[in-house]
């Protein structure tokens, strides 16, 4: 099952995205969590321009570690690239 939820005007979904996401609630079974116990977390909201920067300070984190995993990907296929040239497998 899952639960479609909407952001009330004048909030930041990304902001929104990222409260949710740091929760640490984890369920133990299978029932309606967010009637019985997820909407029930109370959570501090900013004015909805401090979430616009603490949105996007998070989106500019993303991209950074983005591009760092691109790099990471880039060198690991150089690393194999250059093992296949130094240990050659004889057919």
């Amino acid at each position: 099952a899952m639960k479609m939820l909407s952001v009330k005007e004048g909030n930041d979904l990304r902001f929104v995205f990222a409260t949710m996401q740091n929760n640490e609630f984890k369920p133990h079974d299978h029932q309606r969590h967010w009637i019985s116990i997820y909407s029930k977390f109370k959570v501090e909201i900013p004015s909805h321009a401090e979430q616009r920067k603490i949105a996007d300070s998070f989106t500019s984190i993303d991209e950074i570690i983005n591009q760092y995993t691109h790099k990471v990907t880039l060198l690991e296929l150089y690393k194999k690239g250059l093992m296949q040239q130094l240990f050659p497998t004889s057919k």
